[in-house]
């Protein structure tokens, strides 16, 4: 695999001089990702991102011309968006179980809308909200209809329909929009829907994601009928809609990218012929990203401290967490890019668990001791656990070229925790 332009920085020569693990972020290619999909999406919908997948300040900040909003989960999340520059009125508080310190936080700022996932917590944001002598703006989560699946042959019995999370079904829903009437901490101001990758599945009982569109096509079709359902029964439009975690695609691939960016298209088309149907008043609609950058738009890199032998494979151990599950073609010997020929490596970090799950092996040339070795990403962080070993934080950096590198986030001075350098 070729490494990717990265300002044109040699990444052999920046890892060295910085030391590992890191995490590189390539700037322009994440600019221009995102303007692609702005672009695919046009005027319809607006573009969103959750702060959680973001969570670097400095790179949040660097973010916003590209973004029209972004969605949060916690009341950290809340301050570190504001603090990034994003106004409350672009900024949805979309969770279950939030805290009411958080709730206070968010009416406070005059958020764009808080999802609403159970009855309980509407009492409790109507009482937060009669406190403040604010009126919270609740965009209602409403379930899409569970996919049923037969025995295959039409004849046997269908898989019951059930909602294991927070959020109402569509009488529920319309029960409460006509009762927020009533209410002086809150008010109806939308609706959310959440598209997991359950909806995504090529099997309900299968963990393999179901790399055709079709499925989200469907979903987005069910929750525009909804919507206008809901219109109907209730004789109220929403404000705001929010179409979350979608699309949820695989990135790796050069298909997956250009079948993300044709879906983004296709659910604005829809969209827009949605809203010229029905005529709505002024309703804003918001795409939710998956956590992704942009593809392969971020390289983690870590160094090889020790190798043996597992079976017919080498098996490298690097002095950071590594995601459990890695598809082909995501890793690089930076120390080696070039060398042939490309032999099956198992890569380890601090959890031994993660070579068990790597069942056929990394492609690359034959990795030494000292060896920088850069697993690229789409954006997301690795799931890391590595605070429970007191490992010290990763540091990171922004490249926008060769001679504009931002360091944005240090490593832990080890002098803090009593470690010696």
């Amino acid at each position: 695999m070729d490494t990717l332009p990265f300002g044109d920085v040699d990444l052999l020569d920046f890892v060295v001089s910085k030391g590992t693990p890191c995490y590189i972020h390539d700037g322009p290619t994440i600019a221009a990702w995102n303007r692609h999909l702005r672009a695919s999406l046009t005027t319809h919908l607006a573009l969103s991102r959750m702060v959680g997948a973001t969570p670097n300040p400095h790179l949040l900040r660097w973010m916003q011309p590209h973004l029209d909003g972004l969605s949060v989960a916690s009341g950290v999340e809340l301050r570190l968006a504001i603090s990034a520059g994003m106004h409350p009125q672009r900024l949805d508080f979309l969770a279950p179980g939030k805290r009411d310190a958080e709730l206070e936080l968010a009416i406070g700022s005059g958020l764009g809308s808080i999802s609403l996932e159970s009855a309980t917590e509407l009492e409790r944001i109507d009482h937060i909200g009669r406190r403040l002598g604010r009126k919270a703006v609740l965009a209602l989560r409403i379930h899409l209809r569970s996919p049923t699946h037969d025995s295959g042959d039409n004849s046997g019995p269908t898989r019951p329909e059930y909602h294991p999370c927070p959020g109402f079904d569509l009488d529920q829903g319309a029960a409460l929009i006509k009762a927020l009437g009533s209410r002086s901490g809150c008010r109806y101001g939308g609706l959310y829907f959440n598209f997991n990758t359950s909806s995504l599945r090529a099997d309900p009982d299968s963990r393999t994601i179901n790399p055709n569109t079709e499925p989200m096509l469907d979903g987005f079709r069910q929750a525009l009928a909804t919507i206008a359902e809901l219109a109907q029964m209730t004789e109220q439009w929403p404000e705001r809609v929010i179409f979350a975690k979608c699309p949820v695609l695989p990135s790796h691939a050069e298909k997956h990218i250009q079948d993300k960016v044709a879906l983004t298209r296709d659910l604005a088309t829809l969209w827009a012929t949605f809203k010229a149907e029905h005529k709505p008043p002024a309703v804003s609609g918001i795409l939710e990203m998956d956590p992704s950058l942009g593809p392969m738009t971020t390289l983690h890199v870590a160094r090889v401290v020790a190798t043996r032998q597992a079976g017919t494979m080498t098996c490298c151990i690097l002095d950071d967490e590594i995601p459990p599950h890695l598809p082909a073609g995501c890793a690089i010997n930076l120390s080696n890019p070039d060398g042939t020929p490309p032999v099956p490596v198992l890569l380890t970090g601090l959890r031994t668990s993660d070579l068990l799950e790597q069942n056929n092996g990394i492609f690359m040339p034959m990795p030494q001791v000292g060896d920088y070795i850069g697993i690229y990403q789409d954006g997301g962080y690795t799931a890391k656990s590595s605070h429970f070993f007191s490992h010290l934080t990763c540091a990171e950096y922004l490249i926008d070229g060769p001679e504009h590198v931002r360091t944005i986030r240090h490593v832990l001075d080890p002098s803090r925790l009593g470690v010696p350098p």
